[in-house]
């Protein structure tokens, strides 16, 4: 088994296990975040729309408002228990345009010059190959169709580091600068020039990548841990369990005293700074 698949399996079972409860609690910020994807991709009536990695179905619900009756939206996602609850949904609301499927965003199985638009929001980052993930989105999608990503907006300041990282050095210093080093050759996701050398070498033009910023609010810190439990960085806390199991309240008491310093009153702010990406398939 090569490490790639590892990864990809990996990834599947954190978010199966997280998929239940997923933006059940604390602000919904990938709902947001994913209606703004397709809201800003001017998106027409009667277009045939691909959403990869659609998770709970934040750009799938949106895109199949924009597409109408006329239209037709497929959502991916690798992990089933994601997918079983878009379809629940889709069958309480009696959606008929909209097919879902269990596949790996490395390998979509469609055919060529298939779909108008393809989407994948906040999600490219997590693939073991992203670079492969937009070259078989740029495969399926027609000519003159159009791709949307969205990515987290990062500054690469070295000096700068989120409440996990400050976390993780407190208890874990040596292991600290080894998981630093191990992330140097990932692809530039997070950065408009990043973002758009990517989509130019994939293929694409009339690049346009926009950026937003918006804060959100936990009510408390418990909320904060909480939503954070059961959505990916339930990965991070899995690994520590797993690793250190002694050391994982340690780290979680850490997490507690470093989220105090995004706090205003009794609430934990999120500034969360998000890249939309847009490109045509011109040819």
């Amino acid at each position: 088994m090569n490490n790639n698949f590892k990864r990809n399996e990996k990834l599947k079972n954190i978010f199966n296990l997280v998929a239940e409860n997923f933006e059940s609690v604390g602000p919904n910020y990938f709902t947001y975040f994913g209606h703004q994807l397709v809201n800003r991709s001017e998106i027409s009536e009667g277009k045939r729309v691909l959403d990869v990695a659609c998770g709970r179905g934040a750009s799938v619900f949106r895109a199949l408002k924009k597409v109408g009756e006329t239209g037709h939206v497929v959502g991916t996602d690798y992990s089933n228990e994601m997918i079983n609850g878009v379809e629940k949904r889709m069958k309480q609301e009696n959606i008929s345009n909209l097919t879902l499927l269990q596949m790996d965003a490395e390998n979509l199985d469609f055919p060529s010059n298939h779909f108008d638009y393809a989407f994948c929001g906040l999600s490219v980052h997590f693939f073991s190959d992203p670079l492969l993930a937009i070259d078989q989105m740029y495969k399926v999608l027609k000519t003159d169709g159009k791709i949307g990503i969205s990515s987290w907006s990062i500054k690469k300041d070295k000096n700068e580091k989120g409440i996990y990282e400050r976390a993780y050095l407190r208890v874990f210093p040596k292991r600290m600068s080894e998981k630093n080093s191990n992330n140097n050759d990932r692809p530039d996701l997070y950065s408009k020039d990043g973002l758009t050398a990517i989509f130019s070498k994939a293929g694409f033009t009339s690049i346009d990548i926009q950026e937003e910023s918006k804060v959100f609010y936990y009510k408390d810190k418990d909320e904060w841990w909480n939503e954070q439990s059961n959505n990916a960085s339930r990965g991070f806390f899995e690994r520590i369990r797993s690793t250190n199991p002694e050391l994982f309240d340690d780290f979680k008491t850490a997490a507690y005293e470093e989220v105090e310093k995004d706090m205003e009153g009794s609430r934990v702010k999120f500034e969360a700074k998000v890249l939309y990406g847009y490109g045509l398939k011109s040819n």
